[in-house]
């Protein structure tokens, strides 16, 4: 097996003395709530394939540049120091704000020097789709809750060109959302999945719960019909069975098939998508 490899994420258009430094992609979103005085805002925090989202309601104020300023302010504040944030917003004010440092509010300006972070306007979303669908979904509340005693969903996708198999994984819960893609070798889907299983088993907290969204036929079976599936693949699949098993115990991780969609459209799309990509890679690294 080949090693792991995040969700790639664009380098920013930022000046030369930046482009070292690690970008995180920050996405903010407010909107008015109706017959209220508040406003929802809707932030999501993405960098090396893993993401975080906030939302909640602050009130509105008569100053719209203030309040967008306020709000930006508290999302520096959760961004990791020693880096680069890239702002993307459909609200126009933010524009002033990123690309023009002498419109910053002071404390806003003081944040960011304090967490030695540069703040600028992200220009372009390649590599970081999912987590731009994502923010506008959870913006727009089409994102469904999680079924009661559910932790976490995890969403995976797999492609083989009959040497290897390649697997994109989504794992989301509890406000985060995590992206992997890996090679497996030999073609055999319902194993590149279970690579992908134990690595949202070992991401996750201890003690979580998970419903399991698997693409191949196999693989879903695998969790209602354990003994059937291990009869037919007994060679390929119970040395990593075993792994699995282990990493199941010493996590105390809980599991159960899928009770019902949640989004599908948005996750299993994207996991495809990163197994084509992990495909694209490696096609390009043959000789």
């Amino acid at each position: 097996m080949t090693n792991p490899a995040a969700t790639p994420v664009p380098t920013s258009t930022v000046s030369a003395s930046t482009t070292s430094r690690p970008t995180q992609h920050l996405w903010l979103l407010v909107r008015n709530l109706p017959d209220t005085q508040n406003v929802e805002v809707t932030e999501v925090i993405a960098q090396n394939g893993a993401g975080r989202s906030f939302q909640y309601e602050v009130a509105a104020q008569a100053d719209r540049q203030a309040l967008l300023g306020s709000v930006l302010l508290q999302a520096v504040k959760r961004c990791t120091n020693n880096g680069v944030i890239a702002l993307h917003s459909p609200h126009t004010e933010y524009v002033r704000i990123a690309d023009r440092q002498g419109k910053r509010p002071p404390e806003l300006a003081g944040a960011l020097k304090r967490h030695n972070l540069t703040l600028t306007l992200a220009r372009r979303t390649n590599g970081v789709g999912l987590f731009a669908e994502y923010a506008e979904a959870l913006h727009e509340h089409r994102i469904p809750e999680l079924p009661p005693m559910i932790d976490f969903q995890l969403y995976t996708g797999c492609i083989t060109d009959g040497q290897e198999a390649y697997v994109g994984a989504v794992l989301v819960g509890q406000g985060r959302l995590h992206t992997w893609r890996n090679t497996v070798k030999g073609p055999n889907l319902t194993l590149s999945e279970l690579h992908a299983v134990r690595w949202a088993f070992s991401t996750m907290p201890s003690g979580s719960t998970v419903e399991i969204h698997n693409q191949s036929r196999d693989a879903r079976r695998l969790w209602t019909e354990p003994e059937e599936v291990m009869g037919e693949h007994e060679a390929d699949l119970r040395p990593y069975m075993l792994r699995l098993a282990q990493t199941i115990s010493s996590r105390q991780i809980r599991f159960q098939p899928p009770q019902g969609t949640a989004h599908p459209g948005l996750f299993r799309q994207h996991t495809r998508l990163l197994a084509g990509t992990q495909f694209a890679d490696a096609a390009r690294e043959r000789p």
